[in-house]
């Protein structure tokens, strides 16, 4: 476009308010600029326009549902590793039994002094049921219970049953 009064060139695109040559002011009516002024203004009002949608989060600057689907996939993920994580810990601890009692020992075919030590150490108290059994070597387990394998609490009491020497034996 040029100024309308000097003839100076002022280039396209957003035009000054006045001519930098003759100091005279520019308008959109001018007789050769009101089709560059109109146009410049357009462009102004779409740059303005296209400044608030990406500050708005409308339009232009707003994220697809490709975002939205990877942020809720990602934070899914997130908790599923943390539902792992916590029951990994349950089953070891279960495992290492800190938690859900103590697993009751085999101590059956041992003597009673031994049988009584291993519960002992478990945390178990000991109580004793002789049996007489001529079959069985005297002071030897010959039963228990609850029995081997069976989770209990820490300090419940196992019964042992140790065969004694009949008399006359």
């Amino acid at each position: 476009m040029r100024c309308p009064h000097c003839g100076q060139e002022l280039g396209e695109g957003l035009l000054p308010a006045r001519c930098p040559a003759c100091g005279s002011r520019l308008s959109a009516g001018a007789s050769h600029g009101a089709e560059a002024g109109s146009r410049a203004s357009a462009d102004r009002a779409a740059a303005s326009r296209r400044s608030v949608e990406g500050l708005s989060g409308r339009g232009a600057g707003r994220r697809d549902r490709s975002h939205t689907a990877k942020r809720v996939g990602r934070v899914l993920l997130g908790f599923v590793l943390v539902v792992v994580f916590a029951v990994a810990v349950v089953f070891v601890a279960w495992r290492s039994e800190i938690i859900g009692g103590r697993t009751v020992p085999d101590v059956t075919g041992w003597n009673s002094a031994s049988a009584t030590a291993k519960l002992e150490e478990k945390g178990f108290a000991v109580g004793t049921n002789e049996v007489s059994d001529a079959s069985r070597q005297a002071g030897v387990v010959v039963g228990e219970s609850p029995t081997a394998g069976q989770r209990v609490d820490a300090g419940s009491t196992v019964t042992i049953d140790v065969v004694v020497a009949e008399p006359g034996a």
